[in-house]
């Protein structure tokens, strides 16, 4: 053991005077051959760590202590303090690995919250797949109309080109100018509700894919849920005998 100061200080006595001067002792770790690494493993973020009554915020990173028995007091807002001895081996790691409880407050809030992200999370799951499959099943459904529709643009076309039924545009009649209207109206209502459909798509999709990021996400509502202990397995051993001869029966439960 050695005594530390953050600054140098210096006492100077003067006659008929004094001076107290405060001084933190600090354990010495260097050239040791009784020291050991602790390693902490805290199931919740941003919680204190003190060894022996000092604060030590640099416990993330492991921590050299003397060997022997430390006192290990873990605190976090929202969960009881955990309070337990560890044992440092000399010239050897532990790893210690700390479970916080959270109070009724916190486990309450933390299931009210992951609750609302799955809920949400589902919801934009749900209108993503109805966006996305409408507007496929109106992409397939436009498939034969807009096939049809530019089989018939192109059939006025010839037409007109042609001179057969239609005479040249410059003196195309009511009737072929009918045709033409009617089919380029058809092509392009056609064309609109395959345009209509693909960004329909591309938008279901882009939604699916955000409520399925959200859900991967989003918190486990009992994460912070009790699990009762398992029942240590047995077997039990039971002979019966019977007229017929004797029979051995082997229960138990693993």
């Amino acid at each position: 053991m050695h005594c530390s100061t953050s600054s140098v200080q210096r006492a100077m006595l003067r006659l008929l005077s004094s001076r107290t001067v405060s001084l933190t002792p600090v354990e010495s770790l260097e050239g040791s051959a009784s020291v050991g690494a602790i390693n902490f493993s805290v199931s919740a973020p941003d919680a204190n760590d003190h060894v022996d009554g000092r604060p030590r915020p640099d416990y993330r990173a492991g921590l050299r202590l003397a060997a022997g028995v430390h006192d290990v007091v873990v605190r976090r807002s929202g969960f009881f303090p955990v309070e337990r001895e560890v044992t440092c081996e000399p010239l050897a790691t532990r790893t210690v690995r700390v479970t916080l409880e959270p109070t009724e407050e916190t486990r309450a809030a933390h299931v009210a919250r992951a609750t609302g992200q799955r809920r949400w999370s589902w919801v934009t799951i749900g209108v993503g797949a109805l966006v996305a499959g409408g507007a496929t099943f109106l992409f397939l459904r436009n498939r034969d109309e807009l096939r049809g529709a530019r089989a018939e643009a192109a059939e006025v076309a010839s037409m007109v080109k042609a001179g057969g039924q239609c005479p040249p545009m410059g003196e195309i009649s009511d009737r072929c100018r009918m045709l033409v209207d009617h089919a380029n109206g058809r092509l392009d209502r056609a064309e609109r509700a395959r345009t209509l459909a693909i960004i329909g798509i591309g938008s279901g999709a882009a939604v699916l894919l955000a409520g399925t990021i959200l859900r991967a996400l989003s918190d486990d509502p009992h994460r912070y849920d009790f699990e009762p202990p398992k029942a240590d397995p047995a077997i039990g051993v039971f002979a019966a005998l019977r007229p017929d001869g004797s029979t051995v029966v082997v229960r138990g439960r693993f």
